[in-house]
């Protein structure tokens, strides 16, 4: 006997009026009929929900139970006498029902522990299918928290780059003024020296005048004591002592201007070499910053060039040391 077509159970489910709006269990009572109408034996609930399109096991399983519990009451109201029907006849029809309702008894249970059969392997397979969408449930939601926790952490890796991005800036900037202030203080402190260096010149130049105007006051004077000498020797003691007054007046004066002179020597050498050693630690300073600002940009260029990754939690951070500011040497007073 050939299995009849999809098409052919639908047309004739459609033909029934309550299919249309019925629920699953009064479709499957339909489907159920369908089928036994067909000479199809009742199959799973997997396969009366195919031809359905709808319904739990739950629903199915109890319209093909009542099915069948109605399908034996019309099959006991059958087995019943018909009234009427003469006492001849009586015994052959009952034979043949009994003969009839054995062999439907037999399909029967064959169906039975078909659908018995079909039913514990439908459950173990929904068993199976349940225990993995548990699981794969269980899976998303580790997911999606690993996924909220990757999320958060890579949002803490952004604010913290832009954190270490702004110090960056602004340890750039910071060397940037500190070199440019070093500058102006070395600009500065060579002209300070260059200014002193030429008054240190301009007072030995005078000191050195100065003293070869005394030596030559000095000869005069000796001069003039001998001339004074030979023209008399009273009137040569007279000059030679206002003479000599005079010229250890000037001699005096000589002295002193002398003695300031070589303070004021002594003060700008020690104020040019104490200039001097300022300058030295002021290059010294600037070189550091430089040395500091050449790693630095090394630093910057090597994470520029670094290919982008996942953030890492042990990103480095940049140096938050600040640079001591040279103080502007004092100005010398004269």
């Amino acid at each position: 006997m050939s299995t009849p077509a999809e098409s052919e159970i639908q047309s004739a489910l459609e033909a029934y009026p309550a299919y249309k709006d019925g629920s699953a269990y009064e479709r499957t009572k339909i489907c159920c009929e369908v089928l036994a109408r067909l000479g199809e034996r009742i199959p799973s609930w997997l396969v009366i929900r195919g031809h359905i399109k709808k319904g739990s096991a739950t629903d199915i399983n109890r319209g093909i139970k009542d099915f069948r519990e109605e399908q034996g009451v019309r099959l006991q109201r059958l087995h019943q006498r018909p009234e009427g029907l003469p006492d001849a006849l009586t015994q052959p029809m009952q034979a043949l029902w009994h003969a009839a309702l054995t062999e439907a008894r037999s399909d029967f249970e064959e169906q039975r522990e078909a659908l018995l059969a079909e039913q514990m392997e439908s459950d173990r397979a929904l068993n199976v299918a349940m225990g993995e969408l548990e699981a794969k449930t269980t899976a998303l939601t580790h997911a999606e928290q690993r996924t909220a926790e990757l999320q958060a952490e890579l949002e803490r890796e952004r604010e913290r780059g832009n954190t270490e991005r702004a110090a960056r800036e602004q340890a750039e900037r910071m060397a940037a003024q500190n070199i440019a202030d070093l500058g102006q203080q070395r600009r500065e402190m060579s002209q300070v020296i260059a200014a002193n260096t030429q008054e240190l010149h301009t007072l030995t130049t005078r000191l050195d005048d100065e003293r070869r105007r005394a030596m030559r006051e000095i000869d005069t004077a000796r001069q003039q004591v001998a001339l004074a000498r030979q023209e008399g020797l009273q009137e040569g003691e007279q000059k030679a002592a206002k003479l000599e007054t005079t010229l250890r007046r000037e001699v005096a004066d000589a002295r002193m201007e002398h003695a300031q002179a070589m303070r004021r020597f002594n003060e700008l050498a020690e104020a040019n070499t104490s200039l001097r050693a300022d300058h030295a630690q002021a290059m010294q300073r600037n070189a550091e910053l430089a040395e500091a600002n050449a790693a630095l940009r090394a630093l910057l260029s090597k994470e520029r060039h670094q290919p982008q990754a996942v953030p890492r939690k042990t990103a480095g951070k940049a140096p938050t040391g600040r640079v001591r500011r040279l103080k502007r040497p004092k100005p010398l007073v004269r």
